[in-house]
């Protein structure tokens, strides 16, 4: 029986009880669902089906409520380059910061999965913008770590094996080469700009990837790096190129992986 329907029972049955007795029963049937309202605004929920060559998919879901930042981001490492007006913050939309107040704003939650990553997505709400003013999302999947270390950040970047970049109007696919930069897998501009929430997923089979893109449409490119460069570590980025740009909200990010 559900922990619902047990609850359910308990309440029927103490109708006939003494009134504390159905007062203490409703006071519990309460605390329960104030329990799931909780939970609703962030969780952590692991699949074990679903991911390529099996495995399981981790999925982090951002929203308000009265859990703190530092709970919604727990086992996650936050890197910061360049500034925004307000930090990283829950709201009714996701999560998300103030609009950037330098060039070049990036916001990364880095995190070290139990297995390869074989799978990596983000649910991001766009609001209206000027052409070329809206915040970007990025989906890295890298061979070590981002250095944690704000020195030594430019200059370490990892071999990428995944580094998907959309924002409300184009996105690219490309590979990263430490020290090297970005080798253009793909790019793409969307008929309509997006609007509201999208949804995005980067699909790894060895060397291929297949991209849902948030339009509707997938594409699919293959690489040989994209396999040996792949590890434990995926990373999710919020970007912003100039000043006055208004970053994307995260809703929901996922990563699938196996041993």
């Amino acid at each position: 029986m559900s922990y619902v329907g047990v609850h359910r029972k308990q309440f029927i049955e103490a109708a006939s009880a003494p009134v504390e007795r159905h007062r203490s029963t409703r006071a519990a049937l309460a605390s329960f669902f104030v329990l799931l309202s909780l939970c609703a605004s962030l969780s952590l929920l692991r699949l074990n089906v679903g991911t390529p060559g099996g495995g399981s998919i981790d999925r982090w879901t951002f929203g308000s409520g009265e859990l703190r930042i530092a709970m919604a981001l727990d086992g996650f490492d936050v890197l910061r380059h360049g500034g925004n007006e307000s930090p990283l913050a829950l709201t009714s939309r996701g999560l998300t910061l103030g609009t950037a107040s330098e060039t070049n704003s990036a916001t990364y939650l880095q995190r070290r999965m139990p297995g390869t990553v074989n799978r990596i997505g983000a649910t991001a709400y766009f609001e209206p913008a000027l052409p070329g003013a809206t915040g970007q999302v990025a989906l890295l999947v890298s061979a070590s770590p981002l250095s944690t270390d704000a020195s030594k950040f430019l200059a370490e970047v990892p071999n990428m094996a995944i580094h998907f970049v959309f924002d409300s109007e184009t996105w690219f696919m490309s590979v990263w080469r430490h020290q090297g930069g970005q080798d253009v897998l793909g790019v793409g501009r969307f008929a309509t700009p997006l609007l509201g929430e999208r949804s995005v997923e980067v699909i790894r089979r060895d060397d291929e990837v297949s991209i849902a893109l948030p339009n509707g449409e997938s594409v699919n490119f293959r690489d040989p790096r994209i396999a040996s460069w792949s590890s434990e570590w995926a990373t999710w980025e919020l970007y912003e190129k100039g000043p006055g740009i208004k970053p994307a909200v995260l809703t929901q990010i996922w990563a699938g992986w196996e041993k």
